[in-house]
């Protein structure tokens, strides 16, 4: 939980003994609201500041092993490495609904996700993105990034591995919205938002593509830098570093039925979590189905491709699930994503 709201919500409390307001109070109840949805949030070790709350429809239902495969338009906000094994123009763009049909007041939590790539030949991959969270009532984030990748054996020759480098560059802002009674809090005195610059980087690779060309490794360390996007004290975006492998079964450019294992950890401030996950293209590769999980969910989820132009433009509808193992009487959450490739 980011710890400004933290000290935001003791604080208020302890405004509210020393003048006695009234539990009826329509800002107490506001509180209420906002505290029990970040502490709900925090006990899901879901949403500290700038963390990964699962952007990306394909990756969410694969449970989040995709630092290995990031192949697609969401590469950058897991390994913006892969985005080197991309060749056609793609974007990406996502709707998610967190903990549908629990009930939190007035809140109305929403996950929204953009990311365009565009391949340039001889030079790179490139890509430019957005990503946004909000409760619908108080608090907003947003990071807004740039991206790059570039395989190094277009530049070495006499490596013996695929290797390829990725980075972006973002910026991470949030903002509160206040009311008369958090407006004078000395919390807020600096202003009601912050942002910060940060970076990301990424390493993908073939490790042995004599012996197991099928088999994929990558690495990724986001938020290089600790930006800090505190109010009233430091609040240190901590880094988060990710290992994956995954490995394809069939052949990848061909219209045959290809099934992707992948596995990954991940670790973030005293937080290890392990993703596993599958994929499987069937029916010439129109129909993607997935399943996968973590320490703290169950997902699945598909994808169906609809070839507008052939072999020139694909329209793709992604949808998952994933299901939290810590928290009832929600339905899950619930993404949807409409994307192209051209």
């Amino acid at each position: 939980m980011n710890r400004d709201l933290r000290y935001a919500s003791i604080r208020e409390k302890e405004i509210m003994k020393r003048e006695k307001y009234h539990i009826l109070n329509s800002g107490f109840k506001r509180l209420l609201v906002l505290t029990s949805l970040f502490s709900l949030l925090s006990s899901l070790c879901l949403h500290g500041a700038f963390k990964d709350s699962g952007w990306g429809v394909r990756p969410a239902g694969m449970g989040g092993a995709f630092c290995a495969v990031s192949n697609d338009a969401n590469a950058p906000l897991y390994n913006p490495a892969g985005m080197s094994q991309i060749e056609r123009k793609q974007a990406t763009l996502m709707y998610a609904k967190p903990y549908w049909g629990l009930d939190i007041g007035d809140a109305d939590l929403s996950l929204n996700f953009l990311s365009c790539i565009y391949p340039v030949e001889d030079i790179g991959v490139f890509g430019t993105g957005v990503t946004y969270f909000s409760d619908g009532l108080t608090y907003d984030e947003i990071a807004v990034f740039v991206s790059g990748a570039k395989n190094m054996n277009d530049i070495f020759s006499n490596f013996k591995h695929e290797i390829s480098l990725g980075i972006n560059l973002k910026y991470l802002y949030h903002a509160y919205d206040l009311d008369a009674r958090t407006l004078n809090d000395p919390v807020f005195s600096g202003g009601d938002s912050k942002g910060a610059f940060a970076a990301d980087i990424g390493l993908f690779t073939i490790p042995v593509p004599e012996h197991i060309p099928n088999l994929r490794s990558g690495v990724s360390v986001k938020n290089i830098g600790r930006p800090d996007v505190g109010l009233y004290s430091d609040d240190i975006v901590p880094l988060e570093t990710r290992v994956g492998f995954a490995y394809d079964i069939g052949e990848k450019d061909s219209d045959e039925m290809l099934i992707t294992c992948a596995f990954d950890l991940s670790y973030r401030e005293k937080d290890m979590n392990a993703h596993i996950g599958t994929e499987a293209w069937i029916m010439e590769r129109m129909l993607g189905v997935r399943a996968g999980g973590n320490q703290k969910e169950f997902t699945g989820g598909f994808s169906v491709v609809y070839p507008v132009i052939k072999e020139k433009m694909d329209i793709c509808f992604d949808y998952s699930l994933a299901w939290p193992l810590y928290i009832n009487d929600s339905n899950g959450t619930h993404r949807l994503a409409l994307g192209a490739k051209y």
